[in-house]
């Protein structure tokens, strides 16, 4: 009985061989272009037909759609990309890399890379970090710029991280104020990529599983450190030093030799990466920003403002204009400017001695007398304390 069934099986699927591909698979040409222009994998949708009872080889249905589905032959077509002038772009992108140990969480965490690589010489540096916030960001290109490539591009193509592209569009993206702030103050143009063609920017987009797979992998990095500083090594030592791929040279020689003296130069100075917040004007007229007061005119009562801090000074828009600047408090303190109060309440809120003192001479000539005595010297309520400076 056994051996029936294996020669019915054997019959069956020699027949199946001896039927041409096309054969099976023309009929349902539309239906597999559809699940191809759905983004559905090739294996997917053969396990798909098979549930209909429609098999062939792996082997048949890929030689199929490359020469018979359109959709799915175009989208496999690239363009080699001109080789770029020398320091002009960047490309950038994060990539998810694994878990590394975090000492001030006592456990594993999900670790990131900031890849940022320059197009002409394809050398790169990749940046460690444990959260893809907009600050994060900001502090990987510092790093990168200030001390690895000694220098600035004048273009950097970013993918539509949403930490620094809030809405990704082909023609007008709105870029993060944080993050636009910084191009301006380093002087180079954002450029992110189209959503929906993310060949545009194909360097990147390959490095990311290198990174992973050739420096990540199989590792084991005692710290954050640990890895940023293995990560350093890699990217001079391993990736900087091996020939690459497309350009057949080797990425750090042609940095050193011709493409650093190009990039625009780095100012030397720290970038004091900015807060923003909305913030709403409490009926006392201070905004809580930071865990720290800072007052604004009465009029602004009850709306809602920007805020901008950085380590030295705090910014309060409304509508797109300043309305109040404040040095920085540290947290738990406050910054209090008596003018914005209405003037029939300043007195009281200056606790202003010779205020104080001409009402009570209104009242009487003695009373006023006493008040002179008792409110003379030193007055520790004539001014608001202040507040330390945060470092």
């Amino acid at each position: 009985m056994a051996e029936k069934i294996k020669a019915q099986f054997l019959s069956q699927k020699n027949k199946s061989i001896l039927v041409p591909r096309n054969q099976i698979l023309l009929p349902r040409k539309d239906r597999i272009e559809k699940y191809l222009e759905k983004g559905i994998k090739g294996s997917k949708i053969m396990r798909l037909l098979a549930r209909d009872g429609i098999l062939v080889s792996q082997s048949s249905f890929y030689r199929f759609i490359n020469s018979s589905c359109q959709n799915y032959i175009r989208k496999k077509i690239t363009v080699r990309l001109p080789e770029t002038e020398l320091g002009k772009y960047t490309q950038a992108d994060f990539g998810y890399m694994g878990r590394v140990w975090d000492s001030s969480t006592s456990k594993l965490r999900k670790t990131y890379a900031l890849i940022l690589t320059l197009c002409h010489s394809r050398h790169m540096y990749v940046y460690i970090t444990f959260s893809q916030n907009i600050r994060e960001i900001i502090a990987g290109f510092e790093e990168t710029w200030a001390y690895y490539f000694g220098g600035i591009t004048a273009i950097v193509i970013i993918d539509n991280l949403k930490p620094a592209i809030k809405k990704a569009d082909r023609y007008s993206p709105h870029i993060n104020r944080q993050f636009l702030e910084y191009a301006q103050a380093r002087g180079f143009i954002v450029d992110p990529t189209n959503t929906s063609h993310p060949r545009g920017k194909p360097i990147v987009e390959r490095m990311v599983p290198y990174v992973r797979d050739n420096f990540f992998s199989g590792e084991s990095f005692i710290s954050k450190d640990d890895c940023q500083d293995r990560a350093i090594y890699w990217c001079t030592d391993i990736a900087g030093a091996r020939i690459h791929g497309t350009t057949k040279l080797v990425p750090i020689k042609v940095f050193e030799e011709i493409e650093k003296d190009k990039l625009l130069p780095h100012p030397g100075d720290r970038y004091d990466i900015p807060y923003w917040a909305v913030c709403k004007v409490h009926p006392d007229h201070h905004i809580r920003f930071k865990n720290s007061l800072y007052s604004v005119p009465t009029r602004y009562i009850g709306k809602k403002v920007e805020v901008r801090g950085d380590s030295a000074l705090v910014k309060i828009y409304h509508n797109g204009s300043v309305i109040k600047i404040h040095k920085r408090a540290a947290p738990g303190k406050r910054r209090t400017d008596f003018d914005d109060y209405p003037a029939s309440l300043t007195p009281y809120a200056l606790r202003n001695p010779s205020y104080q003192i001409s009402q009570g001479y209104k009242r009487r000539q003695a009373i006023g007398a006493f008040m002179e005595e008792i409110l003379s010297g030193p007055y520790s309520l004539t001014q608001a304390p202040e507040c330390p400076e945060n470092t």
